[in-house]
């Protein structure tokens, strides 16, 4: 329990970290970049891999989405340089490539590579590397936006996203401890119950909610730009979201025989043990926000 409050109070520093990190270019994507190749190789060590080849590539790949969407952010943004909306190279074309190299290496060590560590090796770098790359794309919303977004707005949708991820998991373990009676998914993941879930989502969204009007009365945020309505609902759907990232790394976990992706976060696990819900979470606020720009522009 000790272990497990130190390592919340640990993640809360964090993401008020990334806030107060993220005014400075070229520096947010430097740890994305470890976390998420870290993450990959710990997903590679425990489904089995031996091929050191493979492993590399997935986390070189991995940690080279998020630092490469920083720079790139910060070329487009604070220098002005339109090379990259012009000559850009397609992701599809740098996931084909990446598709093509892992198979080659599978077909040269058939004999001990399967083809599980291939795609796992393809799909783990591509997820977790933009799935890190969404708290930059989140962090740019108002440069993206102007007309929806201040500044201050895309810093506190970061905090609140990573709340949808961290507080609903702190509000389900105390609650769902405490209170839980139904289980959520017992054969999954036998802990977690329906009630602490629903705390966990009721959890965050009263926390979001506070964390959001005392942002907007501090930094003055416009009222005619997005309010508090439009956060808690996607609040919840990020919490949902989270759930599910949870649960699928405990599915890979479960089908592996491990109980933890490391030890990098004691009384967590690894990075992919704290990140899992985040790697859902994120990217389900980012879809939500691009889908509702799409429509009111």
């Amino acid at each position: 329990m000790k272990k497990r409050i130190i390592t919340g109070v640990s993640g809360a520093l964090f993401a008020i970290a990334c806030v107060v990190f993220m005014q400075f270019p070229l520096v947010f994507g430097i740890p994305l970049a470890f976390f998420a190749a870290t993450a990959v190789h710990e997903i590679m060590h425990v489904i089995g891999c031996k091929n050191k080849a493979i492993t590399a590539i997935g986390m070189t790949v991995a940690g080279a989405i998020p630092l490469c969407s920083d720079i790139i952010a910060y070329l487009r943004y604070h220098r002005g340089v339109e090379f990259f909306d012009s000559y850009r190279l397609p992701v599809w074309v740098l996931a084909l490539l990446l598709i093509f190299v892992i198979f080659i290496i599978m077909l040269k060590n058939y004999e001990t590579v399967k083809f599980e560590h291939a795609a796992m090796a393809i799909f783990c770098s591509l997820a977790v590397g933009f799935g890190m790359a969404t708290l930059i794309y989140l962090r740019d919303l108002d440069h993206a936006y102007p007309d929806f977004f201040q500044e201050a707005q895309s810093r506190t949708i970061v905090l609140c996203a990573l709340y949808a991820a961290w507080i609903a998991d702190a509000f389900a373990y105390f609650i769902g401890r405490k209170f839980g009676k139904h289980k959520l998914a017992p054969v999954i993941s036998p802990k977690k119950s329906i009630e602490g879930a629903a705390a966990g989502v009721i959890g965050n969204a009263v926390v979001t909610a506070i964390t959001w009007v005392i942002a907007s009365h501090w930094f003055n945020i416009h009222p005619d730009t997005v309010g508090l309505a439009p956060v808690l609902v996607v609040s919840v759907i990020a919490c949902v979201a989270g759930i599910c990232g949870d649960l699928s790394a405990s599915v890979i976990k479960r089908n592996f025989g491990a109980k933890d992706f490391g030890t990098f976060f004691p009384g967590h696990g690894g990075i992919m043990d704290r990140f899992d819900s985040t790697l859902f979470a994120l990217p389900a606020v980012y879809l939500i926000i691009t889908v509702a720009m799409s429509f009111a522009q």
